[in-house]
């Protein structure tokens, strides 16, 4: 396990050896990092897949217009699923079962499957992704290659 000291938004080793920056929350010991990958962008949709030490877990969804910046950012367990700390200038922002963009408030949902409107399956998915998730953790959201 890595320790990761930061004050406002610095660079950090990880564990892998993988240099990302981290939000600031003091001392941090980093169990886990999650890798959610942007996949595609249609309307108001944003596409995602979220990955746990190299294994597919779900497909994500955000809304276009209030999608989280790429970058990384500690997470906790929430009411819902998972709380992300860190993300400048927002509050309440989770990782939560949703199926549709316009339902979404900023939050990231979990599918098991992609739809052309937005993912299905999305209990199962949280339900998947709390099973594998180790706290502390950190999420790296990475926007898809151009």
């Amino acid at each position: 396990m890595s320790y990761i000291h930061v004050a406002a938004v610095s660079t950090a080793i990880l564990s892998v050896g993988m240099t990302v920056p981290v939000q600031s929350f003091g001392m941090e010991q980093v169990s886990q990092t999650l890798t959610l990958k942007r996949t595609e962008t249609k309307g108001k949709a944003v596409w995602g897949e979220l990955w746990i030490d190299g294994k597919f877990i779900c497909y994500t969804l955000e809304n276009r217009e209030l999608k989280i910046p790429s970058g990384t950012y500690t997470i906790s367990k929430g009411k819902k699923g998972f709380r992300l700390h860190g993300v400048e200038g927002r509050s309440n922002i989770n990782i939560e079962a949703g199926n549709y963009p316009f339902e979404s408030l900023g939050c990231i949902f979990v599918g098991m499957e992609k739809t052309s409107t937005g993912v299905r399956g999305s209990r199962a998915a949280l339900w998947r992704l709390i099973a594998n998730v180790r706290l502390p953790a950190v999420v790296v959201i990475q926007d898809a290659p151009l």
